[in-house]
């Protein structure tokens, strides 16, 4: 009989007969890898060698009615004090963003790409099992044995790191060194933008790793390929191979989102992108709307009139309980905006209550939670186009918008084609004195964002231009100029635009307002207005997948730090 364990992220009760076979299992590979050495602690003590602690990080991958118990062994170094002895760039592990996957699923529905016009092209997902433990290590360290691989002949031994190990500092960093040079070897070019990018130009094909996933985009020969290179080193399984062709699936889970391919009912493939309904049927519950009466709401901006801002001045802040649920709820919406354009803007307003919320923030929250009731189930589809020589950045702004602070927003959305790969919605850091002072902060920051989207089009193996678009004829006009004019007021630090426009490196492009998606992710705009533009970025209602019909809430539920400690010591305590 072995004693039942906790999850170390849910807190869930585990069967301990499963946790017992998660570590062998576990201790059967740090074997087969010869993870380490047994030497004896005095000799690694002579050495001046430190000796770091171990613990079990135990999950369930399952559910309640299929649990798959996962045993992870690491160490606990990422709290030791290695600041001295590890430099910056020691510890760095590049990760690729998320737009650089939108981009390599649009190529899925896009035509004449070059170098592989009138080809078929598939996206593979391989998964790299254990991938912290395939790289060699890089400095001399050990760990204390586990207990499940004491032997009596060992004495008192410890373990040298001949791999590196989850749990140390360096980890990810050498686990990055090592996929990069298998991928050099086999003539891939390894980004410099963003080093989690790689392009090969002799096999077509182009891709990012996230963690221990690789997704890869090219020819079925390539990608077949490409699999036998990763196989051929390290623990892989293809976990996805989506695509139009017969041998292909239609849908795939990508960073918790799920990905389809189709045909819509006027004939044009499309690849459709899910985010995580869970997160709206959360925030739903938490906010108590789930399931009632409440009406919902066709838009989800706010505006606050005179006797609202009144209001807020004498309001308390919320309890701590309250303040924790409106937090938790608020990182979720965050989260489901990265791929929810409609959102963005009202999240952004409901963020900045974050430190102190208040019952006035809680009803604002309320706003947009109602919309969800109507929209929950809305998507981001990338359709059919011809693959395009330039990328489209489309910048808006609202001077003194916040009607609290009286700054302005920035709001952009980035196109690859017709595709909208990027959108964002923030508060301008620097204060503009006018409306043209603001939209010219604006078109900086999608200058900006463009030129990194272009420099990452760049490491998959595309040379595009940039144009950045802005309905100021003010800011356009400043930002072809040089120098400050007459805007004296104007921070010198913006004026790289200027530099950037004289050098070609790219142009600004005239939009009407009426034709600018930025516009909703600026202000709270009308349901005609925002409808018209979710259907330029690409949002459609749509059918949930079966997939997410089967997924638990509690598996996204997070137990704060400690909880899970408490209740195992209360039902320890109960017998």
């Amino acid at each position: 009989q072995w004693a039942d364990e906790f999850d170390n992220l849910t807190g869930a009760r585990l069967p301990g007969e499963l946790v017992h076979k998660g570590k062998m299992e576990e201790i059967g590979w740090v074997k087969k890898i010869k993870l380490y050495k047994k030497i004896s602690r005095a000799e690694a003590k002579q050495k001046g060698i430190a000796i770091v602690p171990i613990k079990w990080v135990v999950t369930d991958k399952g559910d309640a009615n299929k649990p798959k118990v996962r045993c992870r062994l690491v160490g606990k170094e990422l709290r030791a004090k290695t600041k001295g002895t590890l430099l910056a760039h020691e510890l760095f592990s590049a990760m690729p963003p998320w737009e650089s996957f939108k981009v390599l699923l649009g190529l899925l529905v896009s035509d004449d790409v070059p170098g592989l016009e009138g080809e078929e092209l598939e996206m593979a997902i391989f998964d790299i099992s254990r991938a912290h433990f395939m790289a060699p290590m890089d400095r001399v360290a050990c760990i204390e044995l586990p207990e499940e691989d004491k032997l009596p002949e060992d004495g008192d031994a410890v373990g040298l790191l001949l791999r590196s190990m989850y749990g140390f500092r360096t980890a990810s960093a050498n686990w990055m060194r090592d996929w990069q040079a298998t991928l050099e070897q086999a003539g891939y070019k390894v980004g410099i933008a963003n080093p989690a990018l790689f392009y090969n130009a002799k096999e077509r094909c182009r891709g990012g790793v996230h963690g221990d996933d690789f997704v890869v985009v090219g020819t079925r020969q390539a990608l077949d390929q490409m699999g036998k290179t990763l196989s051929g080193k390290y623990s892989m399984r293809e976990s996805h191979r989506l695509g139009f062709g017969d041998h292909c699936e239609r849908h795939a889970e990508l960073l918790n989102r799920i990905v389809s391919v189709g045909t819509d009912s006027e004939g044009r493939r499309y690849v459709r992108i899910e985010p995580d309904i869970r997160h709206a049927e959360l925030v739903l519950r938490d906010l108590g709307l789930e399931g009632s009466k409440t009406k919902p709401l066709s838009t989800p901006g706010f505006k606050l009139d005179e006797k609202e801002l009144a209001l807020r001045e004498k309001e308390e802040q919320l309890d701590a309980t309250d303040a924790t649920k409106f937090r938790s709820c608020v990182m979720r919406l965050s989260y489901l905006a990265l791929d929810r354009a409609d959102v963005g803007e009202p999240v952004k307003c409901v963020a900045r209550s974050m430190s102190k919320p208040t019952s006035g923030s809680l009803r604002d929250l309320k706003k947009v939670a109602r919309y969800l009731l109507s929209t929950k189930h809305m998507a981001l589809h990338l359709f059919r186009q011809s693959f395009p020589s330039s990328i489209s950045t489309y910048v808006d702004s609202d001077f003194a918008g916040c009607r609290l602070s009286r700054r302005s927003t920035t709001g952009m959305v980035q196109m690859v084609g017709e595709h909208a790969v990027k959108h964002t919605s923030n508060l301008q850091g620097a204060t503009g004195l006018n409306v043209s002072e603001c939209e010219y902060y604006a078109l900086t920051h999608g200058a900006a964002h463009g030129l990194g989207l272009k420099a990452y089009m760049s490491d998959l193996g595309f040379e595009m231009s940039l144009k950045v678009y802005s309905d100021s004829s003010a800011a356009r006009a400043f930002a072809s100029r040089r120098g400050l004019g007459r805007q004296r007021h104007v921070q010198t630090r913006y004026l790289w635009l200027q530099e950037r426009v004289a050098g070609a490196h790219l142009s600004v492009q005239t939009v009407r307002t009426a034709q600018n998606p930025a516009d909703i992710l600026t202000k709270a705009t009308g349901r005609e207005t925002l409808e018209r533009h979710r259907k330029t970025i690409g949002l459609r209602h749509v059918e949930v997948h079966s997939s997410q019909k089967e997924l638990r809430l509690e598996s996204l539920e997070f137990v704060p730090a400690g909880q899970h400690h408490r209740q195992r010591d209360h039902e320890i305590q109960d017998g």
